[in-house]
């Protein structure tokens, strides 16, 4: 009589596992090849995120960009940062000079930033700061019924250091003036990093760049002449400007999580608090 052998149970949790394994490599497999020909596309389409959660997150940076001036350095740098200090007990960006006056004639609340690494370019940037924010402030406490207020953020990540410096200027009964200064340097080479180098460290082509900040800004000026024939008085964007052109862009930084910010604020050339604000994330 042929034995008869007991009968083999399958393991269902094992064959759960090595299903799960399987799939999980499959999707990994996809997305290296998706982003391998597609690296300038949202990868948030991928992980299911949809259009409307990645507008809210957009917007959501927008709405905190005034936030973001601190007066400090945010250092996301993994290990040490191999740079020559002026002053090797403080900071690598630190405030070098603060007003906080408040008087009949004018107001005061400035923070002057100063970078504090031991190098010819660096020196003469941190002078140019001096010379500019403390003749504004001394201009100011002669006249009579002007704010002014200035602060800054500073990023280091991926060897770059962003600095940003935000000011206001409200003078008497003239429209209030939002203007911004942006400094990228390479502490590895020693060089100021273009927009252009920011934009290829993300991976994004410059024309998918300039195709993204022509069409943010023609939407402004689309709602803009909406407001306008509502009566309303508003900030005429000129959409045939070189301003607008990746190599002529004067203003961007690298910011927390890696994010390009790119700010167009006119207030930097007119009486004027508008401003343009386009984040490639």
């Amino acid at each position: 009589m042929r034995p008869v052998l007991p009968e083999r149970k399958m393991n269902y949790k094992m064959l759960a596992i090595y299903i799960c394994i399987g799939i999980v490599c499959v999707i990994g497999i996809g997305i290296s090849v998706y982003m391998q020909y597609f690296q300038d596309e949202n990868i948030g389409v991928i992980f299911g995120i949809t259009d409307s959660e990645e507008e809210d997150r957009y917007n959501e940076l927008k709405n905190n960009f005034n936030s973001l001036f601190t007066n400090d350095l945010t250092n996301m740098q993994e290990g040490s940062i191999n740079v020559e200090k002026i002053r090797e007990d403080y900071d690598i960006v630190v405030t070098r000079y603060s007003y906080n006056e408040q008087e009949e004639n004018y107001t005061l609340n400035v923070s002057i930033p100063n970078i504090n690494i031991n190098n010819e370019k660096i020196n003469e940037y941190n002078n140019e700061l001096v010379d500019k924010y403390t003749q504004e402030v001394e201009e100011i406490k002669l006249e009579t019924g002007y704010v002014y207020d200035v602060k800054y953020k500073a990023y280091i990540q991926d060897n770059i250091l962003s600095l940003v410096i935000y000011s206001e200027l409200k003078e008497q009964d003239n429209n209030q003036r939002i203007m911004i200064d942006t400094f990228n340097y390479d502490l590895i080479n020693n060089k100021e990093v273009t927009l252009g180098d920011l934009l290829e460290l993300k991976n994004i082509t410059v024309s998918n760049a300039q195709n993204r900040i022509d069409s943010e800004i023609e939407q402004v000026q689309q709602r803009n002449s909406s407001l306008k024939e509502l009566g309303y008085n508003i900030y005429e964007r000129d959409l045939s400007s070189d301003m607008y052109e990746i190599s002529n862009i004067e203003n961007y930084f690298l910011g927390e999580d890696g994010n390009i910010y790119i700010v167009f604020a006119y207030g930097n050339y007119e009486q004027t608090n508008e401003m343009d604000l386009i984040i490639f994330t």
